[in-house]
């Protein structure tokens, strides 16, 4: 789990390095553009149903793994 987290963390290094601002325009965050808050999402999803969907069901560690983004 460690490594697939750090290889999505890595994929989406420049988003999450942009510093939140609640005064910023809207837009102006990294994942203020939709398909960048959206691949990430469903990296995470994936992320979470490789190492839970065993346990969990595929369905369910998808949905926690998008919660978690």
């Amino acid at each position: 789990m460690n490594k697939d987290l750090a290889e999505v963390f890595g994929r989406h290094n420049d988003e999450f390095l942009t510093p939140y601002n609640p005064a910023s325009p809207v837009g102006a965050g990294a994942f203020d553009n939709a398909t960048k808050a959206a691949a990430a999402r469903q990296d995470f999803a994936e992320v979470f149903a490789r190492n839970f969907g065993d346990h969990l069901g595929e369905a369910a560690a998808r949905d926690l793994g998008r919660d978690y983004a």
